[in-house]
This record gives C-alpha cells, structure tokens and sequence, in this order.
C-alpha cells in the first residue's frame, strides 16, 4: 500500500511539476504529499480527478473488481487501515461468538464494538 501511495504522490507532483523536473517533484513528495502530511482519501481524490480530466484513456482502461478506479482505491485503503489500525481479536474481547473456523478477527472500537472477520474466501478476495 505505502509503494502504491508514492507512485499516487508521483503521479500528482509529475502533473503539477512536469516530468523532467525531478527536484520539484521530490520537493513535492517531500514537503506537501509525503507521509503525514496529506491523508490517503484526498489523495486519491486528487489522482482520480487529475486521471479522470488530463488521462481519460488511461483512466477509462482500468479494469479493477468494482470497475471504478475510485471505488477501488477507497476500498483498499479502507481494508488497509483495518489491518493498520484495529486489533486482532482471539475471542478474548469478542467471546460471546466465536470467530469462524480459519478466519482472523479484527475489533473495531467506535460507539460498541464492531467485528470484522477476515475469512480465507475475504483474502483470498484481496488478493485478486
């Protein structure tokens, strides 16, 4: 995922910079998209917008599971930040029903506890 984000940060410093100018498009990934700086989700805005406007036959190419790039980058960050940011679950916290036979639970705390198994079909999912 974090290779992924870069490669969106690069795309959006390339439009604003142009392509042969390394050293603002660095400063771009460095001072402004880099790490902390500009969350996943308007990054993704930014790239599918720049896509959608000065790349259409790229962007009309795309051929991911929801078949809309957008859908398909709010997805997978959405399953990245349960892996990043929720608990693993061994029905310790979640006892009053077991997790199903070979899948992984995560628990997610916001106004009860909320369960999110992650069965061998689930990644089996993400894979593809």
């Amino acid at each position: 995922m974090a290779y992924m984000e870069t490669l969106m940060n690069y795309y959006i410093a390339e439009f604003f910079c142009g392509v042969d100018n390394h050293v603002k498009k660095d400063a771009m990934q460095n001072l402004i998209l880099g790490d902390d700086r500009m969350s996943l989700k308007p990054k993704i805005d930014v790239f599918v917008y720049i896509s959608k406007t000065h790349d259409l036959e790229w962007y009309k190419s795309f051929k991911g599971v929801f078949k809309e790039l957008k859908l398909e980058l709010i997805h997978i960050m959405e399953q990245r930040n349960i892996f990043a940011h929720r608990i693993i679950d061994n029905d310790l916290i979640y006892n009053d029903e077991p997790t199903p036979e070979g899948a992984i639970r995560f628990l997610s705390f916001k106004n009860s506890i909320n369960k999110i198994d992650y069965t061998p079909e689930r990644f089996e999912e993400l894979i593809i």
